[in-house]
């Protein structure tokens, strides 16, 4: 597998929001995001002025993706995009040699992913470690059945990777064992799917995906209560490592 290597030019980082009736869907958890990215980059957010600015976008623009930006002098930017079909997703392996810290924040400059894409003429990327463990897609997370064990797995929080919303969303409308967060290397009989925000669960094509997670991504306000409790609990293990 080619390699890459972490090097964000920009000083960036973002969250991207689904908006759907005028409403930011799962804004709790993306804004608790964004503060911990402020955190680790020593800079400056102020909660209550996001959420304001953001509210009042996402009435304007009613539904599509919503893109918060921090830049490097903690000034505050919105954009808008659509959103993306929901259709299988092709895919290539490649090692990624991003450490913790860095996986851990969700650059705006993907520059060297969008040009790996282009050279091999997929959707997406699956990273992997150099023991070739799962990491996670270039745009989401990883969820993987495993036929010969019968059990799903997602990629352990201990690994070098961003820690995604969707993820917490499934993880935590899901029964205690039916996905178990483990350290696990490719395997050709795997069935890859993966999940962010805008597209919720996507199967990746040319991965066998023959059995598919039983999980309702729509939005609702408990389900943002249940994957927020889960999400706070995800970053709090991370800044306690």
């Amino acid at each position: 597998m080619r390699g890459i290597q972490q090097g964000s030019t920009s000083e960036t980082v973002c969250t991207t929001v689904r908006v759907s009736n005028g409403i930011p869907e799962y804004w709790s958890l993306h804004l608790f995001r964004l503060q911990y990215f402020a955190a680790v980059l020593s800079r400056t957010l102020n909660p209550v002025a996001a959420t304001e600015q953001v509210l009042q976008k996402c009435i304007l623009m009613q539904n599509g993706v919503l893109r918060v930006e921090l830049e490097r002098d903690d000034t505050f930017a919105l954009s808008v995009r659509t959103l993306p079909e929901v259709r299988g997703l092709s895919f290539q392996h490649v090692t990624s040699h991003r450490c913790v810290g860095t996986s851990r924040l969700k650059w705006l400059d993907r520059t060297a992913w969008d040009s790996m894409k282009q050279d091999y003429g997929v959707d997406i990327l699956v990273l992997c470690d150099d023991d070739n463990r799962y990491l996670e897609c270039c745009i989401g997370n990883l969820f993987v059945y495993r036929p010969r064990d019968n059990q799903w797995y997602t990629p352990h929080i201990e690994l070098p990777f961003l820690p995604g919303i969707m993820r917490s969303v499934i993880l935590s409308q899901l029964p205690m064992g039916m996905v178990t967060e483990a350290q696990i290397a490719v395997e050709p009989d795997d069935e890859l799917w993966m999940s962010n925000t805008l597209r919720g669960l996507c199967p990746l094509l040319g991965a066998n995906p023959r059995r598919a997670l039983r999980v309702d991504a729509t939005w609702s306000e408990q389900k943002e209560e249940q994957a927020l409790t889960h999400f706070r609990a995800m970053i709090s293990d991370i800044l306690d490592d």
